[in-house]
């Protein structure tokens, strides 16, 4: 696999598709009956379903061929693409996985797609003016503006794959409603797209 270049405003390639390819086959791969069923895998940098730790959970019958191919492929695809330095783990251990509804997962709902968008959001928030931000509805507890459902993107970010990963959550989620107040105006804080501070 190579760098898969997502329909963004530039010519820069991105491993955007590399990144899902990841997602399905954990998705795919979480059947269980018993909690003894499931399995923690460690995958790749802004793959995680538990929190900052990078443990991702399938059952014990997943394709070890399979994981490895779409994992080495994926870090191909940084290495090359995208510059990555490698990732940083927080020092907390992982909770083991459960069987919930016959499915192998962690302590939080549809956390392998809230994960994908704050990914998403980290890879596409630079900014040196507020001009460079924009702001972007997500919601279902994914905001930095409240209850609105806000987050704030450069102005560039790639609008196709932001609405892919948005209908995955949504989909996850079953869909949710937001306050009824302003969105907060976005701003440039530090170089990164933020909301505007109170003055």
């Amino acid at each position: 696999m190579g760098g898969s270049s997502s329909g963004g405003t530039s010519a820069d390639q991105d491993c955007n598709d590399e990144r899902r390819a990841l997602r399905n086959f954990i998705n795919d791969n979480k059947s269980c009956s018993d909690s003894a069923d499931c399995a923690t895998h460690f995958v790749g940098c802004g793959i995680t379903e538990a929190e900052c730790t990078g443990a991702v959970f399938t059952n014990e019958d997943y394709d070890r061929v399979e994981l490895r191919a779409v994992r080495d492929g994926f870090s191909a695809c940084l290495l090359t693409h995208e510059d990555t330095m490698g990732c940083g783990l927080c020092e907390i251990a992982p909770l083991p996985p459960v069987c919930s509804d016959g499915m192998c997962v962690g302590p939080f709902v549809c956390a392998l797609e809230s994960s994908a968008l704050w990914d998403f959001k980290s890879r596409n928030d630079a900014c040196e003016v507020d001009d460079d931000c924009v702001s972007e509805l997500i919601g279902c507890d994914l905001s930095e503006d409240d209850c609105t459902g806000a987050v704030y993107f450069s102005a560039e970010h790639d609008r196709e794959e932001l609405a892919l990963l948005r209908d995955e959550y949504h989909a996850c989620t079953g869909g949710c409603t937001a306050c009824r107040r302003a969105v907060t105006p976005a701003a440039c804080v530090l170089g990164h797209c933020t909301k505007r501070p109170l003055r």
